[in-house]
């Protein structure tokens, strides 16, 4: 059989209940006014945290939307790229070189969950050899290093496709009430990101909240 990056992983199941609220997942964009910047804090299942922040001028908020709601089927479950359903998608967090990186791997099944592997840190030269469409009977196929495929893990995760969603668009919400559309260019740098923000939302209107 194939593998893909995702089989190299033990993902934790977040507890859900009837509504998002009660999912144990918390994403947060802290914005710190004394400095004026933004930094980013995920807890999953009370009790793992993952806080980090870029230099001041960096805008990660934009590629994080752009990259969960690529995998969030919005109208008639179409891809924006490829007219098909997508199922894979990544944000990478690389500010300046020698600092540190971080990954966000996403995968959608079509049961409405999905699957999140954050790292930092990724051997991206040796992943970017790898052929995952190989099957494991062929000739040329050889084993991925697990070790350094898992060496920079911070957490793998998954939960519904709604709750995280639900949970993500709660974040940006929180945000825009410290910082007002009409004013977070000004003050960070760069704009808001209201495309990948209204997918989000029209996501979450569509899909009711609770089991999925």
């Amino acid at each position: 059989m194939s593998k893909d990056l995702f089989s190299f992983y033990e993902f934790e199941k977040i507890a859900v209940f009837t509504m998002p609220e009660d999912a144990w997942l918390d994403i947060a964009f802290v914005y710190d006014q004394a400095r004026s910047i933004i930094f980013i804090r995920l807890k999953v299942n009370r009790k793992t945290d993952i806080v980090y922040e870029l230099y001041y001028n960096y805008d990660y908020i934009t590629p994080l939307l752009e990259a969960a709601t690529d995998i969030l089927p919005v109208v008639g479950d179409y891809d924006k790229y490829f007219h098909t359903l997508r199922t894979y998608s990544r944000c990478i967090h690389d500010e300046k070189e020698g600092s540190d990186t971080y990954c966000w791997d996403f995968k959608y099944s079509r049961i409405s969950k999905i699957e999140i592997i954050i790292r930092s840190n990724v051997d991206f030269e040796y992943e970017d050899q790898l052929n995952y469409s190989q099957f494991e009977h062929d000739s040329d196929y050889n084993e991925p290093d697990t070790d350094k495929l898992t060496k920079a893990l911070m957490m793998a995760f998954n939960l519904p496709s709604n709750h995280f969603a639900y949970k993500l668009k709660a974040a940006c919400d929180g945000l825009l009430k410290q910082v007002p559309l009409t004013k977070f260019e000004k003050e960070f740098g760069y704009p808001f990101p209201e495309k990948f923000y209204n997918r989000l939302k029209e996501y979450c209107s569509d899909h009711p909240f609770g089991f999925p």
